[in-house]
């Protein structure tokens, strides 16, 4: 198996000429290749000089003070093989950290595409900061070994004498990189019982190998994908209890406050008043956007399948809070009544009966709406009987579900707009890729190098 080493070359040689030679004690048998990451032309003092550079252009610094000068480091190192293409970077800019970073990424792939049977390792001892960066980003990306030179100092510009080469634990590094792209997509879907799931899995990998706060952050960012699939999955109060278990800062204190409201606007359908701020129609809100997360993932069947229910609770919640439903009474035939003694006839009949007893009642709030948004109202039911979830053999199309999402939002938000209703915030999505912007996510996988991420063109925490 050949070794390649990539090195970053900076002001003094020694640390590279210990490290290649460090290799070949460590692997004699087998051929290793050097690959040799410099400052190259505009920059004023190219460090390409002591690669190829003729005469003495090393500056060797010695333990008792005194300076040098050597051949370059192809002479000093045996290399007799040197090919420019394949073992040389050339950085034009050696503070620019995003394109050193792709220039250095780009050529491990590759030198990777090329060949097999290689072991690939970085050594980020010399080069500007920015080099040495972009070699260590590219290294951990790509699940590379990587190492430095270690030495003692006497101050903090260099190591006055390189001992010995250390490679650093990159794996959790690596894994955590791995995770966070994992994340990406799964969020974007808000699939969040597979975001919790994906956590799981790095916890248990990683065990041995992360620090403690490490994986308490994942443990804590394990506990929100939970506490979000509950919701999710219409698991109202259980959720509401985790989240407030959880750290302040765990969970956007909007969206906590929409959950409040919409647990108690399900304890108006138990015949509860309403407290100030809750109009009781929140249950419906949540359910709508229940169903626009359905939709994003592409589910237009089941996204049209809650928004028929909404509709169902829609009525349900007007005739219960507007016209007064008996504590007593329940959604069935024959056992749901007014205060005033007048019986829900359509109660267990099907929405559309429910909205056509308000309209014959002469009723002027919702039944008022649906006499006026009749042809939106049975283009949702004739979506949805057209469904294999309901009555038929045709899956709904994005444009379908789209427009009824919007009918029916329009339906509740003509309710909420009547005189008399006093509406608090309005409703709040759960998040999605966003939940990677959350200051537990920002210290479990960091933002520092985000900018530079989003340069060379990788994924960003934008979206829902």
């Amino acid at each position: 198996m050949t070794h390649i080493l990539l090195v970053t070359v900076g002001g003094s040689p020694d640390p590279i000429i210990f490290a290649v030679q460090a290799l070949r004690r460590e692997q004699p048998e087998q051929p290793l290749e050097v690959v040799f990451i410099c400052s190259v032309a505009p920059c004023p003092k190219p460090s390409v000089e002591q690669v190829t550079g003729e005469g003495f252009p090393c500056l060797h610094y010695l333990p008792d003070g005194r300076q040098e000068v050597g051949a370059n480091l192809l002479v000093q190192l045996g290399i007799s093989d040197f090919n420019p293409q394949r073992h040389l970077i050339g950085i034009p800019d050696p503070d620019d950290l995003a394109d050193a970073f792709q220039r250095i990424r780009d050529h491990i792939l590759q030198l990777r595409s090329n060949r097999f049977q290689e072991r690939i390792r970085g050594d980020y001892t010399g080069g500007t900061k920015s080099m040495s960066a972009a070699l260590a980003m590219a290294c951990v990306q790509l699940g590379l070994d990587v190492g430095v030179v270690s030495g003692p100092r006497t101050n903090l510009e260099k190591i006055d004498q390189s001992e010995s080469t250390r490679l650093m634990e990159i794996a959790p590094l690596h894994a955590t990189s791995q995770l966070h792209a994992q994340l990406l997509p799964v969020l974007s879907l808000q699939n969040y019982g597979e975001a919790a799931q994906l956590v799981q899995r790095f916890l248990q990998a990683q065990a041995q190998r992360i620090s403690v706060e490490t994986a308490d952050q994942a443990k804590l960012l394990q506990a929100i994908c939970e506490t979000l699939e509950r919701w999710d999955q219409f698991q109202w109060e259980e959720a509401l209890a985790a989240a407030e278990a959880l750290p302040p800062e765990a969970l956007p204190p909007d969206l906590l406050a929409w959950w409040q409201r919409v647990v108690q606007a399900r304890g108006c359908m138990d015949g509860v008043p309403p407290e100030d701020g809750i109009t009781g129609y929140e249950l419906v809100q949540d359910l709508l956007l229940s169903a626009e997360r359905r939709g994003r993932r592409g589910r237009y069947d089941d996204a049209v399948s809650r928004l028929y229910r909404a509709l169902e609770l829609l009525a349900q919640t007007y005739v219960s809070l507007e016209l007064k439903l008996s504590p007593e009474s329940r959604w069935e035939r024959d056992h749901c009544f007014l205060l005033d003694g007048t019986q829900v006839t359509a109660a267990g009949d099907g929405v559309t009966a429910l909205y056509n007893w308000l309209e014959r009642r002469g009723d002027a709030g919702l039944g008022g709406i649906f006499k006026r948004r009749k042809g939106q109202f049975f283009r949702l039911l004739k979506a949805r009987n057209r469904s294999l979830l309901a009555h038929g053999f045709n899956p709904l199309t994005e444009a379908e579900w789209t427009a009824l999402q919007r009918d029916i939002s329009y339906f509740v938000n003509e309710i909420l707009d009547q005189p008399g209703f006093q509406q608090g915030p309005p409703p709040h999505q759960l998040p999605g890729r966003k939940l990677l912007a959350l200051p537990v996510c920002q210290q479990l996988f960091g933002s520092e190098t985000q900018p530079v991420l989003t340069r060379i063109g990788a994924p960003s925490v934008a979206g829902p």
